[in-house]
């Protein structure tokens, strides 16, 4: 669920798990099937376009729910999460990962950011046994990866380069307001 076709396809493989993505966008769906083939998932990945709100997905029919830094932009994030409740199986858990501000309601960051609070939104959702890490390393590499970016300069027409950048440009001034956390649960 909202999850980027490479961390989610590498991650089903090494669990030798079926991968089922969603994602809002026709163009990252079409791209996610053409990866599923470099991952020899060929068969075991799908993809549907759809809204993390309303997946589609039958009611229970998932292990696992994988959120990678996907949430945060979800119109409603407690709508987002009861749908992943919803298609998660009893003892089904969901993974998400996103940042979370040192100081809640801080102005200087984003809106999403200002009182993201994932333990809160799970335990709403009526998910179990929640928890929350954080991690310095976890933040300083995701920031180094930034500072790299930048560093690279252009180097043509690397789309993918320059949405890192645009991106560490966008997150960089703040990002010593924030941590970077990995929040797990259970479906009961």
């Amino acid at each position: 669920m909202g999850i980027w076709t490479g961390p989610g396809l590498w991650l089903a493989r090494a669990a030798h798990a079926d991968l089922v993505g969603v994602d809002f966008s026709p163009v990252a769906m079409a791209q996610a099937r053409q990866r599923a083939a470099t991952y020899a998932m060929k068969g075991k990945a799908r993809f549907v376009v759809n809204d993390l709100t309303t997946t589609g997905l039958p009611h229970a029919s998932m292990s696992a729910v994988v959120s990678i830094d996907a949430l945060q932009y979800a119109h409603d994030r407690a709508a987002a999460v009861e749908e992943a409740r919803r298609i998660l199986r009893p003892g089904g858990r969901p993974v998400v990962t996103d940042w979370h501000p040192l100081s809640p309601g801080d102005p200087r960051l984003p809106k999403r950011h200002r009182h993201s609070d994932w333990p809160a939104v799970l335990h709403a959702a009526g998910f179990t046994t929640v928890e929350c890490h954080a991690r310095p390393a976890w933040t300083e590499t995701y920031l180094r990866t930034y500072r790299v970016a930048l560093h690279l300069g252009d180097l043509g027409p690397d789309t993918a380069l320059i949405a890192l950048q645009s991106e560490a440009r966008r997150c960089l001034p703040t990002a010593h307001l924030l941590h970077r956390v990995a929040a797990t649960a259970v479906s009961g």
